[in-house]
């Protein structure tokens, strides 16, 4: 059976027994589901703050400012973004935006999924080929950490999948998941909304979230949270 989150939450709590204090806990291709019940691996979901960074993240603003107008960046924030705020990381750009007049990464998806519902090609890519260069421009450190995501509909369930380059596990988690849960949510209402319009057919259900980290790992300074876990 695959893993789920609280089996990565108990191999942290396995490692944070061993490794020397000050060091940082780390998993290698972390493959795990995503039960609905469960909304962080360690420390709590702030769904008040989830709020206000999913309107910027709709608003499609490329800079901190807009969602933090004093420049009172939270720590994770001012890390990766420019001297003037400016960001890789708003989440909707790359799948919900529209260059050039062109499609977006969602309405491809969901266009793949609505030609065929069997289809392996329904994929939202968030990851630029130009990201080596667009990570450090105008003084940013912010190379995205989320690869894409694709979509499966099978046995009457439409399954979200998630793949991250590298994920925090304890504030960069549980946001992230908080975003895709929106996500999974939207392209199924998108789809349900067309095949019962179009051609009267059943509504697909909700299926599971699978998450994929080529690295899920906790910081030395959240190393507490771990603790607090299995003490």
């Amino acid at each position: 059976m695959k893993q789920t989150i609280a089996d990565m939450r108990e191999i942290f709590c396995n490692q944070d027994q061993i490794k020397p204090k000050g060091e940082m806990l780390e998993i290698m291709s972390a493959s795990f589901r995503c039960p609905e019940y469960e909304t962080s691996l360690f420390g709590q979901f702030n769904p008040d703050y989830f709020r206000r960074e999913l309107t910027w993240f709709l608003s499609l603003s490329d800079n901190l400012h807009d969602m933090y107008p004093d420049g009172d960046f939270p720590r994770a924030w001012a890390n990766v973004a420019s001297p003037k705020g400016k960001t890789n990381s708003n989440h909707a750009i790359p799948v919900l935006s529209s260059p050039k007049g062109r499609l977006s990464q969602f309405q491809h998806c969901l266009n793949q999924l609505l030609e065929d519902p069997k289809t392996r090609r329904a994929v939202m890519i968030y990851l630029e080929p130009e990201m080596h260069d667009l990570y450090k421009a105008e003084g940013m450190n912010d190379f995205k950490c989320t690869w894409g995501a694709q979509v499966f509909i099978r046995g009457g369930y439409m399954s979200y999948h998630v793949s991250m380059r590298s994920n925090d596990a304890v504030i960069g988690f549980r946001n992230d998941l908080a975003w895709h849960r929106y996500m999974h949510q939207l392209i199924l209402d998108a789809y349900n909304a067309i095949i019962e319009h179009r051609e009267g057919k059943t509504p697909v259900r909700l299926g599971e979230l699978h998450w994929y980290a080529g690295t899920l790992h906790v910081y030395p300074y959240h190393r507490h949270l771990v603790r607090k876990e299995w003490a």
